[in-house]
């Protein structure tokens, strides 16, 4: 059964990889770095930039810490290993690992982030632009969050009613 979850968990995370970083490569292919192109006014386009700093663009000066990054995907399989026996959990950690897994290979090749993803209202009301590892790993963070403090819930509601 293990075996099946480690598996599926790694196919997951190569699928996530792959999308992200062939979407990247039309990114580079096909635009200049900050050409945008707008798919629905004022709301999504996808725009050309790269990112030195961290998450969101969010810079913690100094230099990127590579070591930092290595030792939180280093965690994160470790987490996989062990992690509830729920293949909710498995999928979501095998999600943060691919996106991580995406940033990291650009953050070696180019010494920072390919993103195009922009998205917000209006002109001035955007979001960081971002790519499909940031929203990978995000959108597994927040789910899993949820289903963390879901299942700890039901077990406090197990414990109170025996």
């Amino acid at each position: 059964m293990f075996k099946k979850k480690l598996i599926s968990s790694v196919f997951l995370a190569l699928g996530i990889l792959a999308f992200d970083q062939f979407t990247k490569y039309l990114v580079l292919k096909g635009m200049r770095l900050y050409q945008s192109i707008h798919i629905i006014d004022h709301i999504l386009s996808i725009t050309y930039i790269r990112n030195p700093n961290s998450v969101f663009g969010i810079s913690f000066g100094g230099k990127f810490p590579y070591p930092v990054m290595i030792l939180i995907l280093v965690v994160a399989v470790l987490i996989l290993w062990t992690v509830e026996n729920k293949p909710t959990f498995y999928l979501l950690y095998s999600a943060i690992i691919g996106g991580a897994l995406g940033n990291l290979i650009d953050r070696l090749r180019f010494k920072e982030v390919i993103d195009f993803i922009d998205v917000g209202l209006g002109k001035n009301l955007r979001w960081p632009v971002f790519n499909v590892a940031d929203a990978s790993i995000s959108i597994s963070v927040v789910l899993l969050l949820y289903f963390s403090l879901k299942s700890a819930r039901v077990k406090r509601d197990e414990i109170t009613t025996d």
